[in-house]
This record gives structure tokens, C-alpha cells and sequence, in this order.
């Protein structure tokens, strides 16, 4: 082969044969684009440039690789993983054990799991700003915190957020089915409740070192099933209160008419359907206990105690009825009855030996009257009422002079007033008067409670007695009462 003049020659013909030879790009030289790095003028995915080197290589393998900062799209575990087994695992620099750090596993369905794995692996979670958590919209979308060392197979669940029915729910250790829950719902309506699945001992207790305030821009409702209890011996405080700010008040019955309220300052108000039944006034103005006014809207009933009130301590006394009687006992246990003076009777006798109709001698004497009203006959007949008052009772005896003189049989008695029918008759069977000394304290009863009269002082007043058959000797005593 003829040589090549010098001058003709290329760096090719200086350079040995290489069999992969090594280029950047076109032979270029390194610059501010990427430029492909070849091997035998093959591309193999590498590209650099001045600072930077790109891989557009399918597959990029490192056994160990040190970074300062890694910028990626995605991030692929180099293994396939299960529900227990990482796909990648962030480490420490110089970890306790191969295993320990955090466990990244990803399912193909996306199925995310981040376990922090080690015998000291606590997990924090800290932010500078705000904290979100985002999770599903339909319903049965759960948070949960379980206890154990498997997610698959926990211990127990300890608490739960149910992000569809926005209610967080708490739950024993123990038991599942015994919880506290809380639900939120349309317009933030709240409902805080317990369950035990088992029994109804889910108490719920506040154990507050300080005030509890509760305020409402409208109703409070207490709904128990049983009853609703202030006690200061469930706690060690000495003191149980229940306050009610001014002007504030105290329903009851489920409405709005049935209350207590301080209506002003010192004033305690009962008032029931609507209306001021009763009323508890403080005034101080001599004393409190002289000044002060207890106000009732209404008659005051005393029950019938069936005996004497005990005595009251020093300085008190006692107000109590007994036997239908009205009675008052002070400290030193003296008794007095304080409706005597209210009561009237009226003694009348007389002689008949008629069965006419007559009128009881109630001014004078012992004649009655065969004819009323009579000008002649008033100065016995006519009683002129003292104070205003009513007839109850009149109690009738009557007896004869031997067994063969008549029984006076049904027995009419009539009030008048006035001078005029004023009663109905009240009619009594006198069939049984005694004689010569026999059986003569019977008495019939003659009952007015049921017929209206009522006589105001300065009003006449009359009765006739009008027997079926001939009658005799009559003891007469007329009841009432002052009004």
C-alpha cells in the first residue's frame, strides 16, 4: 500500500481500533445541553450537559446511591410486598436492624400503607401550620385507631370517625359494643350519647376542675328516663348547688305555664296554669321575720292529721286540723282551736199536741205558732240574725206521755227569711220517741249542709215543724255557723 503524505493523514489513521469506542453525542464537547452519551454509537440513556445528567433509560438500577436532594414523578418499590411486607422502606443512616424505619407499602388497587417498624418505632407527626386529613364521601368511609400489632388483625378499635355520618365514636378496650359517641347533623345539631350493649350502666360523668357553662340561644331540656339528681356526696365537694341567673325561670310539666321565677328582686313567684297561685316576699323593713309576706292565690287545704301536732321547736308554732277541726299549738305545747268561734246553736222546747204545721218559738218562750208570718206572733217565732251566717244541722228530740199517744212520723222542717219560704223541706221519720222515762234521748237529725240558706246579720229567720201525726213534747237545737 502506497504511504499517505502527512498531509493527507486524519486522527483516526493515529488512534487505535476500538472495538465499543466511547462519544458525547457527535464527538461534541460538553456544553449547556444534553447531549446523548454513547457507547460504540449507541445511546445508553444517559445524557449530560454542564451540572446535570439526565436518564431517559427504561429501567435505572443503583445497589446504593447518596443524594442530596431527589426530585421525582414517581417512586416505585424495588420489590413486590404484601399487607405485611414493605415494598420500600425509609431508613435511618445507621438503623438498629435491616428492617427498621418506615415501611412503605402500596398495593396495585392503591391501597396505601405507612408502618413505622422497630422495637422504638413511635410515629410523630407534626406540622408548622394546618393539619388535613381528606378521606372518602361515601358512606361506611372510616378513620379508625385500633390497637395492636397488625392492621389486619387489631386488638381493638379505640376510636372511630365516620366521615359520611360526621359521628365520632370512642369504644372500651374491652368491649366494643360499649361506647361514646357523638353525632353532628343538619345546623350543627349535636347528640352526645352512651351505650352499653349489655346493660344501662353507661354513666356519663363530667369531672371538670373549674365551671361548667351551658348557654343556648334557646330551650335546655333535661330527658331522663330516671330521676335527675344534685349530689354533693358523689364527689368530695361539700356543697351541691343548681343556679338560675335573673330573671330566669324554672318550668315545669313539659310546658311554658308552670313555673318558678324571682319575678323581682326578692320576690319568689309560684306560678301554676298561668296563674299566681303563690308567692314568697323577703322584706327587712322592722325584721325579715316580721316584715316579710308569704302571698297565696288561692284556698290553703290542710290535711286532717287525725291527732295532735307535736309540739314545735322554740320559737314556732303549729297549724294543723284534727277531726275536721282547726287547731293551733305553739312552742310550749298549749293548744288552742281557733274555729270555735264560728259556730251557732240555737236551744228551742215546746209543747205541740197538734199535727198542724207550726213555727218553733225561736225569740221566747215555749209557744209556737200556728200561723206566720202574724203581727201578733212575731215576738216569738222571728229570730233576728246577730252576724251573717248559715244552718247546718238541727237536731230533733221528742217524746210522749205513754205508748198510746202517736209517733209524729215524716217530719217536715223549712227555714224561712224574711218572712217567706227560703229552704226546701227536709224530711226525717220520727218513729221511735220514748215515753214514761223510756227511750226518751233518741234524736233525729235534720241536714241542711245540702240546701242553700245563708241569713246576713240584721235578717229574720224562721222554722216550722210540721208532723205527719199528732206530736208532743220537742228538744230542739238548731246548728250553724258564722260566715
Amino acid at each position: 500500500m502506497p504511504k499517505r503524505s502527512i498531509n493527507k493523514s486524519q486522527p483516526k489513521d493515529f488512534e487505535p481500533k476500538k472495538k465499543n469506542p466511547i462519544s458525547l453525542g457527535n464527538d461534541s464537547n460538553i456544553d449547556n445541553d444534553f447531549k446523548p452519551f454513547r457507547i460504540g454509537g449507541i445511546d445508553t440513556g444517559l445524557e449530560f450537559k454542564n451540572g446535570e445528567i439526565k436518564s431517559s433509560a427504561n429501567n435505572f438500577i443503583t445497589l446504593q446511591e447518596t443524594t442530596e436532594i431527589l426530585n421525582v414523578t414517581k417512586i416505585k418499590g424495588n420489590r413486590s410486598g404484601s399487607q405485611e411486607v414493605p415494598n420500600f422502606i425509609f431508613q435511618n443512616p445507621d438503623p438498629t436492624s435491616p428492617d427498621t424505619g418506615l415501611w412503605v407499602n402500596v398495593a396495585t388497587g392503591g391501597l396505601s400503607i405507612l408502618r413505622s417498624y422497630g422495637s422504638a418505632a413511635h410515629m410523630v407527626q407534626q406540622s408548622e401550620s394546618s393539619f388535613f386529613f381528606v378521606g372518602g364521601a361515601d358512606d361506611g368511609d372510616l378513620i379508625k385507631w385500633q390497637r395492636g400489632t397488625s392492621w389486619l388483625t387489631p386488638d381493638s378499635t379505640a376510636m372511630q370517625l365516620d366521615l359520611y355520618n360526621t359521628s365520632l365514636s370512642i369504644f372500651d378496650r374491652s368491649d366494643e359494643g360499649d361506647y361514646f359517641k357523638i353525632d353532628v347533623t343538619t345546623h350543627g345539631a349535636t347528640t352526645i350519647s352512651t351505650v352499653d350493649d349489655d346493660a344501662t350502666a353507661a354513666h356519663l360523668t363530667l369531672d371538670v376542675d373549674g365551671d361548667i357553662l351551658l348557654e343556648t340561644e334557646r330551650d335546655f331540656a333535661v330527658d331522663s328516663e330516671r330521676d335527675i339528681i344534685l349530689d354533693a356526696s358523689r364527689n368530695t365537694a361539700t356543697t351541691s348547688d343548681f343556679l338560675l341567673v335573673a330573671t330566669k325561670k324554672l318550668f315545669f310539666d313539659g310546658g311554658f305555664n308552670t313555673y318558678i321565677e324571682e319575678q323581682s328582686a326578692d320576690l319568689l313567684n309560684f306560678k301554676v296554669g298561668n296563674v299566681d297561685l303563690f308567692a314568697l316576699k323577703e322584706d327587712a323593713t322592722t325584721s325579715a321575720a316580721q316584715s316579710s309576706i308569704v302571698f297565696t292565690g288561692c284556698p290553703i287545704q290542710l290535711k286532717d292529721i287525725g291527732g295532735v301536732a307535736d309540739t314545735p321547736g322554740s320559737g314556732f308554732g303549729s297549724l294543723y286540723v284534727n277531726s275536721d277541726e282547726l287547731f293551733y299549738k305553739n312552742d310550749s305545747g298549749t293548744v288552742n282551736r281557733l274555729d270555735t268561734a264560728s259556730k251557732f246553736f240555737l236551744n228551742v222546747g215546746c209543747y205541740y199536741a197538734t199535727s198542724i204545721k207550726k213555727w218553733l218559738p225561736l225569740a221566747q218562750g215555749e209557744y209556737d205558732q200556728t200561723t206566720y208570718p202574724i203581727d201578733y206572733a212575731t215576738d216569738n217565732a222571728n229570730f233576728v240574725v246577730p252576724y251573717d251566717m248559715k244552718i247546718n244541722t238541727i237536731y230533733v228530740n221528742h217524746n210522749r206521755q205513754n205508748s198510746g199517744q202517736s209517733q209524729p212520723g215524716n217530719t217536715d222542717i223549712q227555714l224561712y227569711k224574711g218572712g217567706s219560704v227560703y229552704s226546701a223541706n227536709v224530711t226525717v221519720d220520727i218513729n221511735g220517741s220514748g215515753y214514761d222515762a223510756t227511750n226518751t234521748a233518741i234524736v233525729y237529725t235534720f241536714d241542711f249542709s245540702g240546701e242553700t240558706n245563708t241569713f246576713a246579720a240584721g235578717q229574720v229567720m224562721a222554722i216550722s215543724l210540721d208532723p205527719t201525726s199528732t206530736s208532743y213534747y220537742f228538744a230542739i237545737t238548731i246548728c250553724g255557723e258564722y260566715v
